[in-house]
């Protein structure tokens, strides 16, 4: 057993379940067939099932196995609401994005955390009213909303350079004209040479 929670078999990787890995010393079972490889735990639970690699030094992973299943559902979801503006509303539309998404609603869930994260809390009541209206209901979506919303706040703000910010004036030589060179000039150079 690996550290990052993978074994070695006929020269490959497989992953098992985020967490098996305790320490030195933690070992699995793994019962061959025909079809793939049985992975069991110490008391002969079973961990997963993988179908053999026909290649080798493939490291074969399973989406499953690198989700973070000790935090509920529920609890993942209310965290996400506490961190938005209107918490009722954040609530009532992560319930409804998990209606539509109930096998992903834990990777919709922590996308949705990470995006919020990075939000300023204006863009992040904006997105999470516009997804209410429009009906949107997933993660990428609402962060892909995020990121417009976010660009629109920035272009809104505009700064303002003064040229002279001590005397308010003029400032002096702004209005000088550069001299110009007389096309003859030159022809009397290169006819020297």
């Amino acid at each position: 057993m690996r550290r990052d929670n993978t074994i070695s078999w006929k020269s490959n990787l497989y992953s098992v379940p985020l967490g098996t890995y305790k320490g030195p010393g933690t070992t699995v079972t793994i019962k061959p067939s025909a079809e793939g490889i049985t992975v069991l735990g110490v008391q002969g639970n079973l961990l997963c099932v993988h179908r053999i690699s026909p290649l080798k030094g493939q490291k074969i992973i399973l989406t499953d196995h690198k989700r973070d299943k000790s935090t509920a559902i529920a609890e993942m979801m209310e965290s996400f609401a506490a961190m938005m503006p209107d918490h009722d509303a954040a609530l009532a539309w992560i319930k409804i994005v998990k209606d539509s998404k109930p096998r992903y609603i834990r990777d919709q869930v922590q996308s949705l955390v990470e995006t919020v994260s990075t939000l300023e809390l204006q863009v992040t009541a904006a997105t999470l009213e516009y997804c209410v209206a429009h009906g949107i209901n997933g993660a990428a979506d609402f962060k892909a909303v995020s990121a417009k919303l976010q660009g629109q706040s920035k272009k809104r703000e505009t700064k303002v350079i003064r040229m002279n910010p001590l005397g308010g004036g003029r400032i002096a030589g702004a209005d000088i004209q550069p001299d110009r060179s007389d096309i003859a000039d030159y022809d009397d150079l290169l006819e020297k040479f």
